[in-house]
């Protein structure tokens, strides 16, 4: 049975702020665990072994809207527990970089670039609301930690 709302986020800027990480988490796993089901038990019906008073019910694939809100799902699920302080408190804990960079699996510039798209994402905020985001001189330290030199001697 499938327990979610007929009006579910397709886009991941349809998931609100509002949402909790455990909230989005749930929704994700009841959605891709019913696609994994409606696939193994493809696999059963194709090889004639499918029995619905041992293997249940077959459930319906999901919807074109269904697949779209696991993906959105997914990738506010990334970007809830892949936060960018997250780098900020690495780096200011004495890691290079290069580690960073390591830890996250991509290349230093990569890196660094995406820190930088964050600063300016947070500069921004508080230059339209006023309270939230990076100050000036906060912005600015965060350009400069992005550029500084990691070789050590």
């Amino acid at each position: 049975m499938n327990d979610i709302d007929p009006e579910l986020p397709t886009r991941y800027h349809d998931i609100t702020g509002d949402t909790s990480t455990t909230d989005m988490l749930r929704r994700y796993q009841e959605l891709s665990q019913r696609q994994a089901m409606v696939e193994a038990l493809a696999i059963l019906q194709a090889r004639g072994t499918y029995d619905a008073t041992r293997h249940g019910p077959a459930d319906q694939p999901l919807s074109v809207e269904e697949h779209l809100a696991l993906l959105a799902f997914g990738e506010a699920l990334a970007r809830a527990v892949r936060h960018p302080v997250d780098v900020v408190r690495a780096l200011r804990a004495g890691a290079s970089w290069e580690q960073v960079a390591e830890a996250r699996g991509q290349e230093e510039q990569e890196a660094r670039q995406e820190y930088r798209q964050w600063a300016e994402g947070q500069r921004r905020l508080r230059q339209h609301y006023g309270d939230i985001g990076m100050t000036e001189a906060e912005y600015a330290e965060a350009i400069a930690r992005a550029d500084q030199n990691d070789h050590r001697p």
